[in-house]
């Protein structure tokens, strides 16, 4: 008896490259946040009216 499982896995690779995507652009954001004079951030407003800054550099804490 021979059994055979076809999964097709092209959204899984299509995500999969979206987060490395993400991480790639998220260690460039940091080396350019460590290396300049002043602050980058995110700042999000979402639908509900709550907030919340999910990417800070390290020059939060100086600068507050």
């Amino acid at each position: 008896m021979i059994q055979c499982n076809i999964r097709d896995i092209t959204a899984r690779k299509q995500a999969d490259e979206v987060i490395r995507q993400q991480v790639k652009l998220q260690k460039q954001i940091a080396q350019i946040g460590a290396t300049m004079l002043g602050m980058i951030f995110s700042f999000e407003l979402r639908p509900d009216g709550s907030t919340r800054i999910p990417y800070a550099s390290g020059a939060l804490k100086t600068i507050f």
